[in-house]
């Protein structure tokens, strides 16, 4: 069976007609409807319901099969929209009238439309509608069902992170909610295999485990490794009050995984499945930029039975509003970056989503709201007319050949079948064009290698002189080492012996400064004792004749002189000594001991100084004295006789003083 038998059977239904319908009435409406929500019409967390959007990315199977429904019926839409521009609104009254007959076509078309956009976006192998065999299903890998449609892709990385993570004794269970059996086949498809239990609850089962869901309170099942549960069952049968029980003590689950956006939560069955106390969360997954992603920002009106399959039904207005809005944005598609989207999003190996899952965080970050707001809700006529008439796909499908002329099921089917032949027709023209040029790129490679061989010889001739550069590198490195050692080390002797001297200048500068201050003292001293000295010197020619005397005395005191001299002798010994200290390692010190021996010096000069002029003020005063008592016995001699006329004068000659 090919691929042209398989999507050109006939339709599980007879709602599509065969009757050409005119797009006037249709492109209208642009405006958001305002009407009664579904419960999952609002985007982001739901902190009431615990229900969470998982975003995800449309394989590039599902973009190109997207734009290839979207081109086919861009002409028909384009003509539609312009058409609609250049008619007053009495023409417009007048023809809606006349074409009220083939609005039911008109409601069919946009159905048609939405339903296969939103049928690749769940998994393109439902476009099939007979029934796929279950020997093509399990000999099928689950990396081609994975490959093919980002829900599953998504659904598979938490599946492989739940058993790669730890769970508790009860084990860990999840119910997988899909809209139709046949999706339902397909994910259990993917999950054969894996170290996990499931049980199907539908009616057609790909395989049949006996084995059951274990219960994991039982003792003997203690040392049971795979504790992850599935329970897979269609939103259909939770509706028609199809409960499951997950096996725990309490039959509650630990989050709802679910595949269908319009889940109705409120439903009796799935509100006792989530408890009463904490909910149970619920996990919807949204691949980003697709219709389902667009049908979360407009609310869609609640289903009645009184509105009529035309254009004014508010169902069909909200779908006409959604595909206008996924036709403007779906360039998005194809400028997001696949390979790391699931790690910016969710980490490495699901790592963000395993506390969500396991509800250790308390938070859930809203990761839908950075994708809404790159959408365009507000778009003009003329901007969607000219992403209606680009194309985003590799495949050139804007073609009169390809555009539908009837849109009926069967025709719609056919057309597709017929572009996807010719799709695969042409991978397979560029595969026999490629497989023709490989051997000119192995010859290339060839060359490529010869020039590498020669590049390495080279290399391998220059190994042995780079080697003994390295060598002497290493010497020269080491030798440099040793410089820079004792380098340090002088630099640091240097450093020491400057704060040394500067100490060193500084109390010198400190000594100079007390010995001039020393020495003015001094001089003034000098020039009081120089005064003293005139009048001792006039005094000392008075006293000459007194000098022999004097000089007696000295010869006497010679004795004195050669001990003094053999004394002095000795000192000079000393000094000499003393100059060799001086000369020695003391000589560090040797400011210090000029500085003490000039004080020393000083003070015994000072000594002398004060010793003689002591000697010479006791000796002045002791002749004065003695003048003073002669001259005074004199007096007293010459006073005693006659008063009128003393017979004894004192002798005017010259006194002393």
């Amino acid at each position: 069976m090919n691929l042209m038998d398989m999507l050109s059977g006939d339709p599980p239904s007879s709602i599509y007609t065969t009757q050409d319908v005119d797009m006037t009435s249709i492109l209208d409406e642009n405006a958001v409807i305002h009407t009664s929500t579904n419960t999952l019409n609002e985007q982001g967390q739901h902190h009431e319901s615990s229900i969470y959007y998982l975003p995800t990315v449309l394989t590039r199977l599902q973009k190109e099969l997207a734009e290839v429904v979207v081109q086919l019926f861009s002409t028909d839409l384009v003509g539609e929209v312009r058409s609609k521009r250049s008619r007053t609104s009495i023409d417009s009254l007048l023809e809606s009238v006349t074409n009220s007959s083939n609005s039911l076509s008109s409601f069919d078309k946009v159905t048609l439309l939405f339903d296969q956009l939103s049928i690749i976006n769940n998994h393109p192998s439902l476009l099939v509608d007979h029934f796929m065999p279950k020997k093509l299903l399990l000999s099928d890998v689950s990396e081609r069902l994975v490959a093919m449609s980002g829900k599953f892709h998504l659904f598979n990385r938490i599946v492989d992170s739940l058993i790669e993570s730890e769970h508790g004794p009860g084990g860990f269970h999840v119910l997988v909610v899909a809209q139709s059996v046949k999706e339902i086949e397909l994910i259990e498809g993917l999950i054969i295999g894996k170290r996990i239990y499931y049980n199907n609850f539908s009616n057609a089962k790909l395989y049949n485990d006996n084995r059951g869901i274990p219960d994991f309170h039982n003792p003997k099942n203690k040392k049971l490794k795979d504790k992850v549960c599935l329970y897979l069952v269609t939103s259909q049968q939770l509706y028609n009050n199809y409960v499951p029980s997950s096996g725990n003590d309490n039959s509650k689950f630990n989050l709802i995984f679910s595949f269908d956006i319009k889940l109705d939560v409120t439903s009796p069955s799935v509100e006792l499945l989530r408890g009463d106390t904490e909910e149970t969360p619920i996990y919807i997954a949204v691949p980003v930029f697709s219709i389902e992603h667009v049908q979360l920002q407009f609310p869609e009106p609640r289903p009645s039975l009184n509105y009529e399959k035309d254009t004014s039904n508010p169902l069909f207005k909200w779908k006409l509003q959604v595909i206008n809005a996924f036709i403007v944005n779906r360039f998005n598609l194809f400028e997001i970056e696949d390979k790391t989207f699931f790690l910016d999003v969710y980490g490495g190996r699901m790592s963000r989503s395993q506390g969500w899952f396991n509800r250790s965080n308390a938070s859930f970050p809203s990761l839908l709201q950075d994708y809404d707001k790159k959408l365009n809700l507000h778009f003009t006529d003329e901007k969607l007319i000219k992403k209606l008439n680009s194309n985003y796909s590799t495949f050139d499908i804007i073609h009169e050949n390809f555009k539908l002329k009837s849109y009926d099921y069967k025709s719609y089917k056919e057309k597709l079948a017929e572009i996807l032949n010719l799709r695969l027709d042409q991978i397979e023209t560029t595969t026999y064009e490629l497989h023709s040029k490989i051997p000119h790129f192995r010859e290339i490679e060839s060359k490529r290698q010869i020039q590498y061989d020669f590049d390495e010889d080279k290399i391998a001739d220059s190994y042995r002189k780079l080697r003994r550069l390295n060598e002497d590198a290493g010497f020269a490195e080491k030798k440099l080492g040793r410089i820079e050692t004792d380098l340090v080390r002088t630099v640091e002797k240097k450093t020491e012996l400057e704060r040394r001297n500067s100490f060193l200048v500084e109390h010198n500068k400190e000594a100079t400064e007390k010995l001039k201050e020393l020495t003015r003292n001094q001089e003034k001293s000098l020039d009081e004792l120089q005064k003293e000295l005139c009048i001792v010197e006039s005094e000392f020619n008075k006293l000459n004749e007194e000098n022999d005397a004097v000089r007696q005395k000295y010869q006497n005191s010679s004795t004195t002189a050669v001990q003094l001299s053999s004394q002095l002798h000795k000192l000079k010994e000393q000094n000499i000594k003393l100059e060799a200290k001086l000369n020695g390692p003391g000589m560090r010190s040797l400011p210090v001991l000029i500085h003490k021996d000039s004080s020393s010096v000083c003070e015994h000069q000072l000594k002398r100084l004060k010793t003689n002029n002591n000697f010479l003020s006791l000796f002045l005063q002791e002749k004065i004295e003695k003048l003073s008592k002669e001259r005074q016995i004199i007096l007293e001699t010459t006073a005693t006789g006659s008063s009128s006329r003393p017979s004894n004068r004192i002798s005017r000659a010259s006194t002393p003083m």
